[in-house]
């Protein structure tokens, strides 16, 4: 598998949310490896907790800057948001039950991020001054 990588393409502009963007690729990508290492389910479970917590903490700081320049799209871009987290807590059930969804969740990620920030977080990039 190809590991992400960050590319100005993917910069919204806005420095706090670019940085949290790449942390976001980065715990992809440590997904990736702990399928590639064979990882225990301990070290998915910490690589789960924590791209969940970061992706948490990112949402609300982009929320944040779009409320902050009155972006006209916010209310749908909260569903987005939401979406994901229903999304990934439906996969943390299969993980849980003990299903192998490491690299489901993996496919899931990497299209999504992409996708998200190429064709929703650029929405707000003509809103947002730093």
């Amino acid at each position: 598998m190809a590991k992400l990588t960050w590319t100005e393409e993917l910069a919204v502009g806005h420095l706090d949310l670019d940085y949290q963007h790449k942390m976001l690729i980065g715990y992809i990508n440590n997904l990736e490896q702990a399928i590639e290492d064979e990882s225990s389910r301990i070290v998915f479970e910490l690589i789960f907790d924590n791209l969940v917590s970061y992706a948490k903490n990112h949402f609300h700081t982009e929320e944040v800057v779009m409320q902050e320049f009155h972006f006209p799209e916010f209310d749908r871009h909260l569903i987005l948001h939401s979406q994901f987290f229903q999304t990934i807590a439906n996969f943390r059930t299969k993980f849980d039950a003990n299903e192998n969804v490491e690299r489901e969740l993996l496919a899931y990620l990497e299209k999504w991020i992409v996708d998200h920030i190429k064709k929703e977080d650029k929405k707000y990039c003509p809103f947002i001054r730093e």
